[in-house]
This record gives C-alpha cells, structure tokens and sequence, in this order.
C-alpha cells in the first residue's frame, strides 16, 4: 500500500515567512527577506490580498499569494505561486492555483495574471496546463556600477542642459505633497505609453504614494525629474531592492519631448545615483518590444540576462484548468 505524506493547504501568517523565503524568491527578480514581505504586508494592506502556504509533513514546500492589481478600475488580480522543486509533481501547484483563484472570484475578480521566467520549464508547462496565454516578454538586464564611468556620458547630460532642461530629484524638492504628485502625474502620464502597458489603466496618488513613497527600497535621492521651466516632463526612478543591489523602475518622457536625449540623460543620472549611494550592480526590465530602451540599455553597458514572461487567464476559463 502507497502511504502520501499529509498534505495541507492554509493561510500563512507572519511567522511561516522565514520558511517561506527560498520558495518566495523562486518567483522574485531581487533578493527577499522577511522585512520585505512585511513591508508589503503593510503598505497593500488596503486591497485584498493574501499568502497561502503549502505543508508536506509539517515543512513548507509552496506558497501562492493573489492580490488585486494596481488599476484603481479593473477586476484583475495577479498573483505569485511556487512549489519547492522536490515537491513538485504531486498536484500541489493546482491546489494551490485553485485557492488562488476562488480567491478572487470571491472578491469580483474577472482575469488573472502573474510573471514567469522564461528559462524555467516547468513553470511554463504549468502556465499552458492551466489555461494561462503569455501576453508579454520582458527583458532582464543588469549593470556593473564599479565600471561605470560617468565621464563617458557628461557630454550628453551637457547637451540636455544646454537645450533647456534641468534635473531635480525628490531629495533636493521641499518632499511635500505637492512634490511626490509631481513625480505621481509624470510616471502616470508616461507609463500609458510603455510597450506592453495598459493604456486604459487608472491609478490612485494615494495607492502610488504608499508603492513608492512609503516603501522600503525608497530612495529620495532616485526619483529624478527632468523640468522644462519649472514643468516636470519626464522622470527616471531607482530603488534600492537589496543591500547595494538597485532596481531601475522607470524612464518616461512626455511626447513633445521625446527625441531629445532626455530619456538617455535620465537614465546615466540613476545609474550615477545608484553608484553614489554605494550600488554595486542596477537591474532592470523592459518590454522586449521597447527597441528603443533597450539600445539605451546596452550603449550604457548593461548586459541581458534570462527575462519574463507575463501570463494572463479569464478567471472564468481557469476554472476548467487541470492538475
């Protein structure tokens, strides 16, 4: 007689974090720890959002966490599962996709969505068993800050100034409200536009200000604006992610002035930025459609890695999905 090893699915609490932490990082692009998942904890707390764990004889071997998505209008969710390689195979993720999705069927969700590598096989042969369509690819790439040299590229920021523009980061504004709604309304502006976004998604200042503000990978010195005047007009921001490890978030740039060099500018400012605040390597990821970004990329050194894959579902259709 085959004898199966107790098997559990249930709501993790604070105190499952520590062991949860290799198996969160299997579907992470920066390194995590407990005070990162709490950070989370606390500044999402205003949405529906929760972590299930998966048990095995008592050890932790999967987690999956759904939350509702930034758009402060649509019904979608997106989420985060992982199961411990070697308790693969037993049915585990489908179990814990299926908490995912009554999840947010009972809090009116209507799509789902998620990231995953696209060098992981078996997270890509789980996404089509269960009915998910990849409908984005995101580049990975990353920096060396030791080898940056800034000198390089000063005749380009030259360039930028001479033509009128200058740079402020939040750091060197009054940091009032009416400062972090500058930055607010030019990413909000800019982002409609990136490849691979939603044009019709709809943000809250208040849900921004807690993502960014109030986070712990906040840097004031890595929110930078370039001004027209006294008219932000395009924006750059970095995020420290891990000890001396920076995450670029953004590069935006109103239409009128695009073609200028503003983005390129911006983009050497967060890399200089990062490397003044003791960086030693930048990430970032782009649409791999976002021919443009990435020449930047690569004419400022970074080098790509393994990317991304967004996968998306009708709720309704995941349903139906198998083991």
């Amino acid at each position: 007689m085959t004898v199966v090893a107790p098997r559990l699915i249930r709501v993790a609490t604070p105190a499952d974090y520590e062991a949860l932490l290799p198996i969160v990082a299997l579907q992470e692009d920066s390194p995590i720890d407990v005070e990162t998942l709490l950070d989370r904890d606390r500044r999402l707390s205003d949405r529906p959002l929760v972590r299930f764990v998966a048990e095995v004889e008592g050890r932790v071997v999967g987690y999956a966490s759904p939350m509702r998505t930034f758009d402060a209008q649509a019904n979608r969710f997106t989420f985060a599962l992982a199961v411990d390689p070697s308790a693969r195979g037993n049915g585990l993720g489908r179990r814990l996709l299926t908490e995912v999705i009554n999840y947010a069927a009972a809090h009116a969700g209507v799509e789902m969505e998620a990231k995953i590598r696209e060098d992981d096989p078996s997270s890509n042969r789980f996404a089509d068993r269960n009915g998910f369509e990849r409908t984005a690819h995101w580049a990975e790439m990353e920096l060396s800050l030791p080898e940056f040299d800034l000198r390089a590229h000063q005749p380009l920021i030259d360039r930028v100034k001479r033509s009128g523009i200058r740079f402020e980061s939040f750091a060197q504004s009054d940091r009032s409200e009416a400062a972090m709604r500058r930055i607010f309304d030019v990413n909000y502006a800019t982002a409609r536009d990136v490849p691979g976004a939603d044009p019709n998604e709809e943000w809250r200042f208040e849900d921004f200000r807690r993502t960014v503000f109030e986070s712990r990978w906040f840097r004031p010195e890595g929110q930078i604006l370039a001004l027209d005047g006294d008219v932000p007009v395009a924006l750059a921001a970095i995020g420290e992610t891990a000890p001396a490890r920076f995450y670029h978030m953004m590069t935006g740039v109103l239409p009128l002035y695009r073609g200028r060099g503003i983005a390129s500018a911006l983009k050497v400012l967060t890399v200089e930025c990062a490397r003044s605040l003791g960086g030693r390597l930048i990430v970032t990821h782009n649409d791999s459609t976002n021919a443009p970004m990435l020449a930047i990329n690569r004419r400022l050194g970074y080098v790509a890695r393994p990317g991304w894959y967004r996968i998306s579902a009708a709720l309704s259709r995941l349903h139906g999905g198998s083991e």
